[in-house]
């Protein structure tokens, strides 16, 4: 009884309940995008809450402005010794590109400081993240951004690194151990810009999952990795040097940690480095940031609005109007019988048939434009968010749905005692 009436529902006005679920599938498909854009408006912000905003400095020199003889094309300021920031030693932790190769893959490896990695631990995906403990088999431990199906954890690489005297081009082993996955889309901190007004975005540089054409996109998990500058196979993090080896500094810009000093302290500091370089703290980039990606979710705010109220609506309505033209047939089936609750799982039934045939057709829709590489995938993250935002819509309608026609069944059952 309650599937064949949930079916007569549906059928009954086949025209509107089609019109409603297009409707649910554009909400669908349309809440989809706003949420991935919203996560990766926040992903940043988000990914540095670990660290101790008041106490840690972000330092990014435009140039060099203290020794114009002094040799730049490697080191920074941070190894200038007339410089602010090579007098706090170990409170600087600078993002370093070791120079390592792996059989045929382009590879690309980061070294961060024990602080940095432990603050940014928030990304890891799979595995574990590394500990305070240094291997003690040789074996350096890393994670990586890739597929761990083409690159499980556990697995040990057999790389290479050029020495120190990288002109002469001489490589040495170096064997690393995966031990987790911060995933196919992922950050790291390269500090890729610098700006007067920091936000915690400039210091970041986004890797994703790059695939070849549409197949690619929906079965094949073995892709590049790209970001703005580079197209990678592989890229591993790591928090242990490799003795001996030739590496870069990630655009000359460090993490300045001065936890454990007095406010008086940091704020001297702050005013010392900001005489050589772009100087901000964590606190001001990451609400600068937050700012920025309000200001951007703003601009959505009035569509997504009218969407929801749009969706709503029609739900209402649809639901009203289902019980009135079939209120002969709640009407025989109360004489049969059929107590209130009984009534209220046909119209969840039904409800339930609306949401399946409009995240079907959302699934191909969304198949679609993949497809199509319409959408602002640069600017999109797909995360958990997206899950409970589905999940959300299903709750709201069957709540709608069951708000609406609760009253008229009892009605309805109400006259038939009568």
């Amino acid at each position: 009884m309650r599937f064949s009436l949930a079916l007569n529902l549906l059928l009954k006005n086949m025209l509107l309940n089609f019109i409603i679920i297009l409707q649910l599938c554009a909400v669908f498909a349309y809440g989809n995008v706003i949420v991935a854009i919203n996560n990766d408006a926040y992903d940043c912000y988000n990914i540095t809450a670990k660290f101790d905003e008041e106490n840690t400095l972000l330092y990014m020199p435009q140039e060099p402005k203290l020794d114009t003889t002094w040799e730049y094309d490697r080191h920074p300021n941070n190894d200038n010794p007339q410089s602010a920031i090579s007098r706090y030693g170990d409170r600087v932790e600078s993002v370093k590109d070791y120079a390592v190769v792996y059989e045929d893959y382009s590879t690309r490896s980061y070294f961060y400081g024990t602080r940095t990695a432990e603050a940014l631990r928030v990304q890891l995906k799979k595995g574990k993240w590394f500990s305070n403990q240094k291997s003690t088999d040789g074996i350096i431990d890393c994670v990586i951004i890739g597929d761990t199906s083409k690159f499980p954890i556990g697995s040990i690489l057999d790389m290479e690194c050029y020495k120190e005297n990288i002109s002469l081009r001489e490589k040495f082993p170096v064997k690393f151990r995966i031990i987790g996955s911060i995933g196919e889309v992922a950050k790291v901190p390269t500090f890729s810009a610098s700006s007067s007004e920091m936000t915690v975005d400039y210091i970041f540089e986004e890797y994703r999952s790059q695939k070849d054409s549409f197949i690619d996109t929906l079965f094949y998990r073995g892709a590049r990795y790209q970001s703005r500058r580079d197209s990678e196979d592989l890229i591993i993090i790591f928090t242990e040097e490799i003795e001996g080896g030739y590496w870069d500094y990630c655009n000359d810009n460090s993490f300045v940690f001065l936890d454990d000093l007095s406010d008086e302290e940091v704020k001297s500091i702050t005013q010392e480095m900001k005489n050589e370089a772009n100087v901000a703290t964590m606190a001001s980039a990451r609400n600068l940031s937050k700012k920025e990606a309000t200001d951007k979710m703003l601009v959505y705010a009035p569509t997504s609005i009218c969407f929801i109220v749009m969706g709503l609506a029609g739900i209402l309505c649809v639901s009203l109007l289902n019980m009135i033209n079939n209120k002969r047939a709640f009407k025989a089936y109360s004489i049969s019988g059929m107590s209130f609750h009984q009534g209220m799982r046909i119209i969840f039934t039904y409800a339930t048939m609306l949401i399946l045939i409009a995240f079907t057709l959302f699934a191909l829709l969304w198949v679609a434009l993949i497809a199509a590489e319409i959408l602002p995938w640069d600017s999109m993250a797909i995360n958990s968010s997206n899950y409970l935002f589905l999940i959300g819509i299903a709750v709201i309608i069957y709540a709608v749905m069951g708000a609406s026609s609760s009253t008229l069944l009892k009605k309805y059952i109400h006259n038939i005692k009568e």
